[in-house]
C-alpha cells in the first residue's frame, strides 16, 4: 500500500498513530493485501457448492394430527394461573 493511500486511510478512519505504530500497521495491512492477492490468483474450474453433500429435494407429506387443546391441557394440570405448573424436579 502506498504511503499516500495509507495516510488517507488513517485520515478517513480518524486514527492517529505514532511513527512506530504507523510502520507496524502499514506492514500488517500490506501482509493482508498480499494474502488477498494470492487468493485472487487462485482459479478453479469446479462449480461453486454451498452443500458438500448432495441434497435430495424430497420432502415428507404433511399429515393432520389431533393435538391437545389448551383447555384440555389446563384442565389436566393440578393448578394453573394463566400457565401450567409442572412438578418440581
Amino acid at each position: 500500500m502506498e504511503k499516500a493511500d495509507f495516510d488517507k486511510l488513517l485520515k478517513v478512519t480518524r486514527i492517529s498513530l505514532g511513527k512506530d505504530e504507523k510502520e507496524k500497521l502499514s506492514a500488517d495491512i500490506n501482509d493482508i493485501l498480499i494474502f488477498f492477492d494470492k487468493i485472487n490468483q487462485f482459479s478453479s474450474s469446479n462449480d461453486y457448492t454451498f452443500h458438500p453433500v448432495e441434497i435430495d429435494g424430497k420432502t415428507r407429506e404433511d399429515t393432520n394430527v389431533d393435538k391437545a387443546e389448551n383447555k384440555d391441557m389446563l384442565n389436566n394440570a393440578e393448578r394453573y394461573r394463566f400457565f401450567v405448573i409442572g412438578p418440581k424436579v
